[in-house]
């Protein structure tokens, strides 16, 4: 429930509990303010001091007032603050602004969606509003001015909770509540504004923008209304300023407004002071805005429901009221005399039953003067008597005695030759109808009747019938049918009994039946007038509905064209769109469907015959990938799908869900030159996904990836290989890809030097032009350096390790020379140093002797 005490917020959100008489004004539709007078208090005292303008009040409601008002004053030795503000609503709005401009139909909701979006504000429509022509909305103006004209444009009334706005054709309640001079009001104060009086008003509408000015010449459509008060000898007409709207359309809304702005053009207001009765035991007679009450004060002969305006409600700190002061709409002055004019009929129909004697005074001039003429005339009436015989009375002109009229009891009869040929004109059974010859005749008492049963003119009361026999061709057939055409309670009806078949035609539309729809057991169709059903913007169009049956547009020689400013629909509630083209030329049941899956989140373009489709597409979303699939005559992707096409720019290739990878058909063998080109992935280039490094070519167990011309595997027929060029070839040696690891012991050097290398050519080389290639023969090769599938090829790894094998045996031979090298220099060293020895003792005998 809302606090029962006021709070404050400063400009940094802090918010505190607020001790302070507080007034509240409201108009209805118009300003709302809080004012209040802030005194200091131990509560107060916390943010007295502080308190400034652009300062929150939250008050009982919850509902946030901006303080614009701020006024400091010293109380003797204290502070009090005086403020005033405004619901925060109006002062964000009036801050806020709309700059894109708007100039289109809109109804209530686009409209106040508009004014409200982004604002921090909702709103709700409480009640259904017209749609309007909007030129201008926007274009850089405030929330709040196009929010005051949405009020003025659409009717509506307004009232503010929180931060949601309730909007309505009428805010308040219809109360029983009565407030009477001595028992809750007082200084009760009635005041009628004249002074823009109107009982006449003229409208212009639907022409072109900005026509205004020449609207009197242009308009489409011109209405006027004049109020029952123009009748008033002392009121007369006075000329209201005339409507001029090129975007009114409509002569009901056009009526409507003018109908408005004359009867609304006296203002009547009424004020009071109301005494809040709650402590008495009257708790439920407390007015809010908008309410209708009672006002009774026989001073001033006032007594009548009035409408509460404008409401000042004075609340103490604790939120008690101690003051309250209303300010009152009446009905205007146009309601009260149409009331009169009640009265007046009620008397007029006195007078025609014989109830009340009209005063000879109240009659025109003109009437009065025809009584004198009849009374006059009184000396041309023979009343029967025993001596002149005649039976009742006889009217005779004096001037031209051959006309003559009788009355007796018996009947009335009327003569122009004198009586000769009388004429019985009424009897006690009714009226002649051959005798009337102008005026008004009042169906209600006679009928009128010409023909036969089966073909006949008849006319009673409200209703006029025709029935006929006629032949007549139709679409082809020849026939003759009982039709019966009648015109009844407003309606017009078309029957034909043969068939058992109605029309009806009213201003709602053209129907097979009376209510539209088949009264409840289908119908053939139904043309609908004035109908918003398909419309966003509420605006009125036609209809061409039927309830059990098909509706069907033909053209037997030419096109049908569906053109439209805007989108063109085709809606299907519980089954495919379908579409028939050229089916003079093929089956009718070869078509296109359109559907959705039963999520409708699968949307499908389907071809085939309506009850066996052949192949179709699914256009689907979900997760991060939205999708157009191949699908077969069941919706189902995959299997025997196909998609044939020339040429494809895409970005990437997946495979689809739930497969484990793409395939490039399977059905070549490798062989690239056939006939048929599908079987082969043409490509020029192939490169590795953004963010990869590596590129995965994947061989069945035991396959090898081969490079060949463009023949591929040929059929079997010579496969002609083609080389590679990279910087480097690498082949993984990883302990952790291998298993039954040993040494390998062969003599390296036996294998390659039993090995002859060749000087050879392809066999798709040209002699004389390729130059010979070097290279080893299989057959001549060791069969460890020998490919064991296929056996045609040399492993490159194997015979780069063999020769790693020979190099290692290689040098071991160097390793064993180096050493007996070595050995040997040592023993040259000792035997030198030897033979040094010997030489010198040679020499030291040959010195001694």
């Amino acid at each position: 429930m809302p606090s029962s005490v006021l709070s404050i917020r400063d400009l940094k959100g802090n918010e505190n509990p607020l001790q302070a008489t507080h007034e509240f004004s409201e108009e209805l539709n118009g300003n709302h303010s809080l004012s209040a007078t802030i005194l200091p208090t131990i509560v107060n005292d916390q943010f007295i001091k502080d308190i400034d303008k652009m300062w929150t009040i939250i008050d009982e409601n919850d509902t946030d007032y901006k303080i614009v008002y701020c006024k400091r004053q010293g109380v003797g030795s204290k502070l009090s603050v005086s403020i005033k503000a405004i619901p925060k609503f109006f002062d964000d709005f009036d801050t806020q602004r709309i700059y894109e401009r708007y100039d289109r139909h809109m109804t209530a909701q686009e409209f106040f969606t508009i004014v409200f979006g982004g604002s921090g504000y909702n709103f709700i429509l409480v009640d259904t509003f017209y749609a309007q022509d909007w030129e201008g909305l926007g274009d850089s103006e405030t929330r709040l001015s196009a929010f005051k004209r949405g009020l003025e444009r659409y009717k509506a009334e307004f009232r503010i909770s929180g931060n949601t706005v309730y909007l309505e054709r009428q805010v308040g309640r219809d109360t029983q509540f009565q407030y009477r001079y001595r028992l809750n009001a007082s200084n009760i104060v009635q005041e009628i504004d004249g002074a823009a009086f109107y009982t006449y008003a003229r409208g212009y509408g639907d022409y072109e923008d900005g026509g205004d000015e020449d609207a009197e010449n242009n308009a489409g459509l011109i209405d006027e209304y004049t109020s029952p008060l123009a009748d008033i000898p002392g009121i007369g007409k006075r000329d209201a300023p005339p409507v001029k709207n090129g975007n009114i359309k409509d002569p009901d809304f056009m009526r409507e407004q003018l109908k408005i702005l004359v009867d609304e053009s006296l203002k009547i207001s009424v004020s009071a002071d109301i005494h809040d009765l709650r402590n008495q035991g009257y708790a439920l007679a407390q007015p809010e805005k908008g309410d209708r009450v009672f006002l009774i004060d026989e001073r001033i002969g006032l007594n009548e429901e009035v409408r509460v305006v404008d409401l000042k409600t004075i609340r103490n700190w604790k939120g008690d009221i101690i003051d309250l002061k209303l300010i009152f709409g009446s009905e205007g002055i146009t309601k009260r005399h149409q009331s009169n004019l009640n009265a007046a009929a009620k008397q007029i129909t006195e007078l025609l039953e014989g109830r009340r004697k009209l005063p000879f005074s109240v009659l025109p001039s003109s009437k009065q003067n025809a009584v004198r003429n009849l009374e006059a005339a009184m000396t041309e009436l023979i009343f029967g008597n025993g001596q002149n015989g005649v039976q009742g009375i006889i009217a005779q002109d004096k001037n031209d005695p051959n006309k003559m009229m009788w009355l007796n009891s018996a009947g009335f009869m009327i003569s122009t030759d004198g009586g000769a040929t009388p004429v019985v004109a009424a009897t006690a059974d009714g009226f002649v109808a051959d005798v009337i010859t102008t005026g008004t005749l009042n169906a209600d008492q006679v009928a009128i009747y010409g023909g036969h049963e089966g073909e006949y003119a008849y006319i009673s009361g409200s209703t006029v019938e025709l029935r006929g026999t006629y032949e007549r061709s139709w679409r082809g057939e020849t026939s003759t049918h009982d039709v019966r055409t009648r015109l009844h309670n407003g309606h017009l009806r078309f029957r034909n009994d043969d068939l058992n078949r109605s029309l009806y035609l009213s201003e709602y539309g053209i129907s097979t039946y009376l209510d539209g729809e088949g009264e409840g057991q289908g119908s053939s169709g139904t043309i609908v007038w004035w109908d918003p059903t398909y419309s966003p913007t509420g605006a009125n169009g036609i209809t061409i509905n039927s309830y059990g049956g098909v509706v069907a547009l033909e053209s037997d020689t030419n096109r049908i064209v569906l053109n439209a400013s805007q989108s063109v629909n085709l809606d299907s509630k519980d089954a495919p769109v379908f579409v028939h083209p050229r089916n003079n030329l093929s089956s009718y049941d070869q078509a296109f469907g359109f559907t959705t899956g039963n999520d409708n989140e699968d949307g499908y373009l389907m071809y085939g015959a309506t009850d066996d489709y052949h192949v179709g597409f699914r256009m689907f979303y979900g997760g991060d990938r939205n999708l157009i699939a191949v699908v077969d005559g069941d919706h189902v992707r995959g299997g025997n799908t196909w998609f044939d096409v020339g040429n494809i720019a895409t970005n990437r290739i997946d495979k689809r869900d739930g497969s484990a990878t793409v395939y490039w058909n399977g059905s070549s063998g490798g062989t690239t030159s056939g006939t048929d080109p599908t079987i082969t992935l043409f490509a020029s280039g192939l490169r590795a996904n953004i963010g990869s490094n590596d590129i995965f070519l994947a061989t069945n167990s035991g396959g090898y990836v081969r490079v060949t011309n463009y023949a591929g595997y040929n059929d079997g027929n010579g496969i002609t290989y083609m080389g590679i060029a990279a910087a480097e070839f690498v082949t993984v040696s990883s302990v952790y890809y291998k298993k039954n690891i040993e040494y390998y012991t062969k003599d390296a050097m036996e294998m390659i030097n039993g090995t002859p290398v060749r000087f050879f050519h392809m066999n798709e080389d040209i002699e004389g032009i390729d130059p010979k290639r070097v290279g080893l023969i299989v057959q001549e090769s060791p069969v460890d350096i020998v490919t064991i599938k296929g056996g045609d090829s040399i492993n490159l790894y194997a015979m780069a390790s063999i020769l790693w094998k020979g190099s290692q045996e290689l040098s071991e031979k160097i390793n064993e020379i180096l050493n007996f090298k070595t050995s040997i220099q040592t023993r040259v060293d000792e035997l030198e140093r030897e033979l040094k020895s010997v030489k010198l003792r040679v020499e030291e005998l040959e010195n001694a002797a």
